[in-house]
């Protein structure tokens, strides 16, 4: 099998709403969190980057440029304490 990590970045995106949680993933990335009943949008952030972390096997700079082209992209984001603060929680295997 092809490792995920060898697809462009467009191609993760359409894999990912083809997926059997690809209606999730497309709402997120559409930036449509409170449909899916997040209690915010950083819990929102959380859920797209552990789906972009899978697509890109664990590759965090790879899933912060994809979350980057995502609806879900704030000023908030820019914010390396932020960003790195994300991923240490999912890396802990906090809830998603």
């Amino acid at each position: 099998p092809v490792r995920k990590s060898y697809y462009s970045n467009d191609e993760i995106v359409q894999k990912a709403m083809d997926a059997k949680n690809g209606d999730k993933f497309r709402r997120l990335w559409e930036g449509d969190w409170q449909s899916l009943g997040y209690a915010s949008q950083s819990e929102a952030d959380l859920a797209l980057l552990s789906i972009l972390l899978y697509w890109t096997d664990g590759s965090e700079t790879r899933a912060a440029v994809l979350f980057e082209q995502s609806g879900l992209v704030r000023e908030k984001w820019q914010r390396a304490g932020y960003r790195r603060g994300c991923f240490e929680y999912l890396r802990r295997g906090g809830p998603h």
